[in-house]
């Protein structure tokens, strides 16, 4: 069993280092910008140490704002309004390091659950931009191992209600459905969820489904403007203060 294991890792470690040269270098198609590395992205928004050259200001909402160039030229990146970026707006600033990295997870669970193949759905997935790269990711993994087909099946969706995958290139790949439709109806084994809206919570819908094993939260649980606080989070401050969540995306 060690042995097994012990190859399982060496494995991984290669392949995860060709997967990372391979994101770098442009293995999804030519018109969807594979994610940049991580340095490329702090230069490219003149991020650290140049970042909040201004003293930030909170607002009652707990936004933050900032009158710095730096901060004015992000602030368009995300409203999809920089010139040469995205022209939608962007809620998640992914690089090559998090797309290898998190495509290496999602291949390895199908081990430890000792499943042949792991189907995995991506919830509220927007414009389709995770599952296009981490799909791109996974067929190299599964080259890398040398046959035996698919280690994940992976699947998105999205309620549609933002648009957001409308004219993008990748959302060919997102089927229109409600996150916890979704869930109760595709009975996958495993959940993902890149940045909940806030105030909602899908959580309680991957739990109710028998056939899911593990959810994968991805986006800032320690203010709670990701989901919501306490039941996404757990955060104890905010179970005083519970609110009823948002319909959910």
């Amino acid at each position: 069993m060690w042995l097994l294991y012990g190859s399982l890792t060496i494995f991984l470690l290669v392949a995860h280092y060709v997967l990372y040269l391979l994101i770098r270098s442009g293995i999804s198609a030519s018109n969807v910008p594979v994610p940049p590395a991580i340095r490329r992205r702090q230069r490219q928004m003149e991020m650290w140490p140049a970042f909040f050259q201004d003293t930030p200001q909170v607002g009652p909402s707990g936004e933050i704002s900032c009158s710095c160039s730096e901060c004015a030229r992000w602030g368009a990146y995300v409203r999809g309004r920089l010139p040469g970026g995205p022209a939608w707006p962007q809620y998640e600033a992914f690089t090559a390091e998090f797309v290898a990295d998190l495509a290496a997870y999602l291949w390895k669970r199908a081990a430890a659950y000792g499943l042949p193949r792991m189907h995995w759905l991506e919830v509220g997935a927007g414009d389709g931009r995770l599952s296009w790269h981490l799909s791109a990711a996974l067929r190299e993994l599964d080259k890398c191992a040398g046959g035996g087909g698919p280690r994940v099946h992976l699947e998105c969706t999205d309620s549609g209600l933002n648009r957001l995958q409308e004219g993008t290139a990748c959302g060919c790949l997102v089927e229109r459905e409600d996150a916890a439709a979704a869930v109760a109806r595709r009975r996958p084994a495993g959940v993902l969820a890149c940045w909940q809206p806030l105030g909602a919570d899908w959580t309680a819908a991957f739990r109710a489904c028998p056939s899911v094993l593990e959810y994968m939260l991805i986006g800032e649980p320690d203010d709670g403007i990701c989901g919501h606080p306490w039941h996404t989070w757990g955060l104890p401050a905010a179970a005083a203060r519970s609110q009823p969540p948002c319909p959910s995306r």
